[in-house]
């Protein structure tokens, strides 16, 4: 809650005040009183503590007179009066700046209204006239178009003889809708325009000022929201109850303190601390300030890892009266996903219920008769819980300034007749603990603990009164700034408040519970001349952990017992007689109630065996099938299990009578024996089935190896490992492409023909016994057949000094390999030149006047091809020869012929005159 007293009320302006005390004040000279409506947060959001709002006297003609609206279908968001001062001017009509509505979806919805000049400065003379506030808007910058979420920055400076620390707060507005208060410098927050409607509007601040309390003038730039949308979208979502971290063993850890949401240093110190425990849950007593609005629990409660932020996950909030405009709660309903008024879970042994303590003109539903109170009766009925604690915002016993709390008497009192434990509260800024009470505040041995822990970080306030059943308080800065940490467990809850410091300023147990509560599920199960008896332990364990439980039979009161164990057996019962059981639970405190009767069992004895065992060959398995025993031993059989021999392999049923057998050796003969099982044990084995042999096709050959010949190659393997418990007849290899074959009946090798020379080939490898051919190998390496070249063609030779060029052209096929080089041979002599795939190359060594021929052989990586057909023949001679032609030209060519290689670009020019047959 705020630190609440009046505000100075000048000059003789009436109306409703705030409900604070303290004296009316005057109005300064050239100052006069202006009514306006505005709510009791409007007013508070003024004081700290009794300070009034006092307007600045530069507001003229044209600037709104008020924070807030009035009431009448508009944005008027409290009901209540306060006085605003204002020079002596002639006021504007109601012409307010802007006027927006507040939605469903926790924003504002801005209505049509004409836009106003603005300014992102105004200077402010302070009533005492001794100085001046210049206060500015910073960012965004003015005229700005926003989406999504900025950053607003505000500054004040001053001229004159300003106060220590002049100001107070700072308020921000879009128009004259209140957006959030922001109390410590630097005044900046994450504006998230998202949460309110489209529109062309202004976005202003002005500053409480500390000294008394007045308000200066706004600064204020137009800005235009742009996100697409004509109001904001509402939150759909539904809240559910945290059940925190709690594994379920050990002490569930909760962290509990209200009044702190603020943005101030101290709110981040408390949450800070919280944070160091690492709690399983964390319960917020209520009041996020200044009036919860969207923006303030988007900034002050804090984002995913920001103060009290960081705990949503694990948090389960009650409301404070902050929260409310009017009946409603709109930012607190849409942060906690439309959480309800009051609501209750089970952790654990203990039973947890949040509750609305706001009165009149809030909530209100704290007297006999409304919804509230009605579900909180039918709520405490039906919980069976051992240890209770319930937590809401005001407190009903308190000796801070904020007092008792009459309006939460008809509660209390319900609440101590359902033996509730421990009752959270805030709204007084300080740490109380009461001693426990029962329905009418009186001091009991077992009653209600009240905590109040409005220490969250927005301010401590000293204490107003005393009273002898206070068993601790603290009420002073910093001392008081901290939370409480509660560690419950079955029957009991410890508790420290322990401040930012890290200090225990207060801590011990609280005892709860009664005797245990009934065991459920419990479950019989028949045997011979007995029954075995099983239970879920009591979710209420009462006062104390569970030193025992007894199980007794009826008819007949035969018992057994446990010192803990959730199951025993009962003797001495007559076969064949049903019986039910029931189970109780003890603890320190005594015995509880008997549990809900059992199932009825009838004690037998063991089943007989299973008969006309059958079993079938699979694949490393056989399945087995039965008939069930002639006799069930008086108790229904349960299961049933297949043994084979050898090798002990089982299979189970709950019931069935038939099941496989798994995990056999292929190849080896299996008999089966099967048992039955009741409630009793096991029946002795049935006769063995018939004799089964396992099979299954041969695995897949391994390590395939290829290697290419000419058109075929040869493929070799390995035998696979698994046989399939049958020999292997054959086997089969197979290219790739192609699906040529060759096949074997024992060999791990064959030859695969008929392939293409010069392609590419993979092999991959079937092997195949009587149940038939298994999954094919790997494939081999890469292979491509291939064999020599073919001879070449158009040998053709050309007269040289002791030599002869001779060129050929290549053979019409390489052999399905890159041929590699050629050799030229002559006859007579055997005089070679070779290339390394080149067409032509020079034989020297001959004799001049020689008569020649020549062959060529190509080879490539298979190796050398037949030799060509002979050469035309030549005879080598000196190069001074006589070449002749009809002509010029014709001469020309002859000696090219016969001088050059093929191929070589020869040009030759005649210039001889009188000689036809010269060059």
């Amino acid at each position: 809650m705020q630190l609440n007293r009046p505000p100075r009320r000048f000059g003789t302006a009436s109306g409703p005040r705030c409900p604070c005390d303290g004296p009316a004040q005057s109005a300064p000279s050239g100052w006069i009183a202006v009514p306006i409506m505005t709510s009791s947060r409007a007013c508070r959001r003024n004081i700290r503590c009794g300070q009034a709002p006092i307007v600045s006297p530069n507001r003229l003609s044209g600037a709104p007179v008020g924070r807030h609206p009035a009431t009448s279908g508009t944005l008027g968001t409290r009901g209540m009066t306060t006085t605003h001062l204002r020079r002596r001017a002639r006021l504007a009509p109601a012409s307010i700046a802007a006027v927006l509505l507040l939605t469903a979806a926790g924003g504002l919805l801005p209505l049509a209204r004409p836009v106003l000049a603005a300014s992102n400065c105004t200077t402010t003379l302070a009533p005492t006239a001794t100085y001046s506030v210049i206060s500015c808007l910073t960012a965004p910058t003015s005229g700005a178009v926003i989406s999504g979420t900025i950053t607003v920055t505000a500054t004040f400076t001053y001229t004159g003889t300003p106060p220590p620390s002049p100001v107070r707060r700072a308020v921000f507005y879009l128009g004259d809708a209140y957006v959030l208060t922001d109390y410590s410098a630097p005044f900046t927050f994450t504006f998230d325009s998202r949460r309110f409607g489209d529109a062309s509007t202004t976005l202003e601040v002005e500053a409480v000022m500390r000294d008394t309390g007045w308000v200066s003038d706004r600064a204020s730039i137009p800005v235009t929201l742009n996100n697409g949308q004509a109001s904001p979208p509402p939150n759909t979502n539904t809240f559910t109850p945290r059940s925190g971290g709690w594994s379920g063993s050990g002490p569930i850890v909760i962290a509990a303190t209200g009044d702190g949401a603020s943005g101030e240093a101290d709110a981040t110190s408390v949450s800070n601390r919280i944070a160091g425990w690492n709690p399983h849950l964390v319960l917020y007593l209520g009041d996020v300030y200044e009036t919860g609005s969207p923006m303030e629990f988007d900034n002050w409660y804090g984002g995913p890892t920001g103060d009290y932020g960081r705990f949503r996950s694990i948090t389960n909030p009650t409301v404070g009266n902050h929260e409310y405009i009017g009946t409603t709660a709109p930012g607190y309903t849409y942060y906690w996903d439309n959480v309800p008024n009051y609501y209750s879970y089970t952790i654990g042994s203990w039973h947890f219920i949040s509750l609305d303590s706001t009165g009149t003109g809030q909530f209100n539903q704290t007297l006999p008769g409304t919804a509230q109170v009605d579900w909180l009766a039918a709520d405490l009925a039906a919980d069976t819980s051992s240890c209770t604690l319930v937590y809401f915002h005001h407190p009903v016993f308190s000796i801070g300034p904020q007092g008792n709390t009459t309006r939460l008497n008809t509660i209390w009192s319900m609440l101590a007749d359902a033996g509730v434990d421990v009752v959270l509260t805030g709204h007084d800024h300080d740490y109380q603990r009461w001693v426990p009470l029962d329905g009418t505040g009186t001091p009991v041995t077992r009653g209600i603990t009240e905590f109040v822990v409005g220490t969250g970080g927005h301010g401590i306030q000293n204490f107003a009164t005393s009273d002898s059943r206070v068993a601790a308080s603290f009420g002073t800065t910093p001392n008081a700034l901290g939370a409480l940490k509660l560690s419950l467990i079955a029957g009991s809850a410890d508790y420290q408040f322990i401040n930012v410091a890290g200090s225990v300023l207060d801590s011990g147990t609280i005892s709860c519970g009664t005797v245990p509560g009934k065991p459920t599920g419990v479950t019989a199960s028949g045997g011979n001349a007995q029954a075995s008896v099983s239970w879920t332990a009591p979710s209420d364990v009462g006062g104390g952990p569970i030193s025992g439980y007894t199980a007794k039979s009826s008819p007949g009161n035969k018992t057994c017992s446990t010192g803990g164990a959730l199951n025993c057996t009962v003797t001495g019962l007559t076969n064949g007689t049903a019986y039910t059981f029931t189970v109780t639970a003890t603890n320190g405190l005594g015995t509880g109630s008997p549990s809900n009767p059992s199932n009825s069992v009838t004690p037998a004895t063991l089943p007989g065996a299973p008969t006309s065992v059958t079993a079938t060959p699979g694949n490393a398995s056989a399945p087995v099938s039965w008939t069930a025993p002639a006799s069930n031993g008086g108790s229904a059989i349960t299961g049933y299990a297949v043994t084979s021999s050898p090798g002990n392999k089982t299979c189970t049923t709950s019931g069935g009578l038939t099941c496989t057998v798994t995990g056999l050796t292929n190849g080896t003969a299996y008999t089966f024996t099967v048992t039955a099982t009741n409630a009793l044990g096991t029946s002795p084995p049935s006769s063995p089935s018939n004799s089964v042999t396992p099979l299954t096709v041969p695995g897949m050959p391994t390590g395939v190896v290829a290697s290419g010949g000419n058109a075929q190659a040869s493929v070799s393997w390995t035998a696979p490992t698994d046989m399939g418990g049958s020999p292997i007849s054959g086997y089969t290899a197979m290219s790739a492409p192609g699906n040529k074959t060759c096949n074997t009946t024992a060999a791990l090798n064959c030859t695969v023909t008929g392939l293409t020379n010069g392609t590419t080939y993979t092999f991959t490898v079937t092997a195949t016994n009587g149940l038939g051919t298994g999954s094919p190998s790997n494939p081999s390496n890469s292979v491509i057949p291939a064999t020599v070249p073919g001879a070449p063609t158009a040998v053709l030779g050309k007269s040289r000094d002791s030599a002869a060029l001779i060129s050929w052209a290549a053979p019409a096929s390489n052999g399905g390999n890159a041929i590699t080089g050629y050799a030229v041979t002559s006859s007579p002599g055997g005089k070679t030149c070779s290339t390394s795939g080149g067409l032509s190359c020079t034989v020297g060594g001959l004799a001049n006047g020689t008569s020649y021929t020549f062959t060529v052989r190509a080879t490539n990586g298979v190796g050398t091809g037949p030799s060509s057909s002979a050469s035309n023949s030549v005879v080598p001679g000196p190069l001074v020869l006589r070449y002749a032609g009809a002509d010029r030209f014709a001469t020309a060519a002859a000696i090219s012929a016969n001088t050059f290689d093929p191929g070589v670009a020869v040009a030759y020019i005649a210039n001889a005159y009188g000689f036809p047959d010269a060059l």
